[in-house]
């Protein structure tokens, strides 16, 4: 039920500096993974179907953050840790880990809650997921399960990272979302099928997955197109759908460049919808959100880097918020580092 709420209360704005900065952080872990990895001794090339020696553990960083596009709204922060093991059978990988993952307004400085715009949340969650790897198929299964709310830690966090960055902090995390348990059951499939050209891998990538559970309801169906050379299937595939980020060593530098899309089908979303919170913002949930994406991996034998650029329609409407831009980008940077 919604309660009435008083004046809104907006801090001074200090406008957010150019993401110049950003880039050339960016740019700057690109540079030292290419440079400061020297080449060890070649390893087996990476087999077809996916095996241990093709497919070694890996333990993965990713950060998303729409600061790679100079914004800072609504799918606003993700960070992770994964640890991707190789069982006894060659095909079969197990994957573990923990992340956070932040969603506010475009206006962070509100100190009441937001009636017309997407609420303050943070999403504390465990990963478990088992990974099946056949030729160019990929099939997984996963649970994604933790806590919503104060518990979260979503306050501390992105102040914290605001402080470095040196950009405006955020005020309205008092009024973000309550204490709640939130989970995903998430099957996916995705394949990268081939065709040498030119010493090049022209690679097409289809993929397919749900989140089914209390924080979110969705399907989503992707396809891409792009070219490689020296990365398996697993790094392509990657670039459309990053659960399927896989170990690989390369003699010497290799990569791939990419360019797809995909579209969810949603009857559900706990951020948006905001269940539990004092203050309903007046949202609907969009039924249908599509995305845009690029990338690229460059790998060498003993890391790698995957960055992939996506710009995705709004999630929601406000039926008396028209101002509202039409969609939301954001970068993806993980880096891996196999064994």
């Amino acid at each position: 039920m919604r309660r009435p709420h008083g004046p809104v209360t907006i801090a001074p704005v200090r406008h957010r500096p150019e993401s110049g900065r950003h880039a050339f952080g960016f740019l700057a872990c690109v540079a030292f993974l290419c440079a400061a990895t020297a080449p060890a001794s070649a390893s087996p090339p990476a087999s077809a179907s996916g095996s241990a020696a093709s497919t070694p553990n890996v333990f993965t960083l990713r950060f998303d953050n729409d600061t790679f596009a100079g914004l800072d709204r609504w799918y606003s922060s993700h960070l992770a840790a994964h640890l991707t093991l190789q069982t006894r059978v060659p095909e079969l990988q197990l994957r573990f880990g923990l992340g956070q993952v932040l969603y506010t307004p475009r206006n962070i400085q509100f100190v009441d809650a937001p009636t017309r715009d997407h609420a303050f949340g943070a999403w504390l969650f465990a990963d478990l997921e088992a990974l099946w790897r056949t030729g160019v198929h990929h099939v997984s299964l996963g649970l994604r399960a933790g806590v919503v709310g104060p518990a979260a830690g979503g306050e501390p966090v992105q102040d914290a990272m605001h402080r470095v960055l040196g950009v405006r902090r955020p005020q309205g995390w008092a009024n973000q979302l309550p204490n709640q348990a939130a989970f995903v059951v998430a099957p996916a499939w995705a394949a990268a099928p081939t065709r040498t050209i030119g010493g090049l891998d022209l690679f097409f990538v289809g993929a397919a997955r749900a989140d089914l559970g209390n924080a979110f309801g969705r399907v989503r169906a992707g396809a891409g197109v792009g070219l490689s050379f020296g990365v398996n299937a697993g790094a392509r595939i990657a670039l459309l759908e990053a659960r399927f980020v896989a170990g690989h060593r390369c003699p010497r530098l290799c990569g791939a460049v990419f360019v797809g899309g995909s579209i969810d089908g949603v009857w559900r979303d706990l951020f948006v919808e905001a269940d539990g919170a004092e203050v309903v913002p007046n949202l609907e949930r969009r039924a249908w959100v599509a995305a845009f994406r690029f990338g690229f991996v460059l790998h060498r034998r003993r890391a790698w880097v995957r960055y992939s650029h996506v710009r995705q329609t709004r999630t929601f409407d406000a039926p008396d918020a028209p101002f509202h831009p039409r969609s939301h980008h954001w970068g993806s940077l993980t880096v891996g580092v196999p064994w």
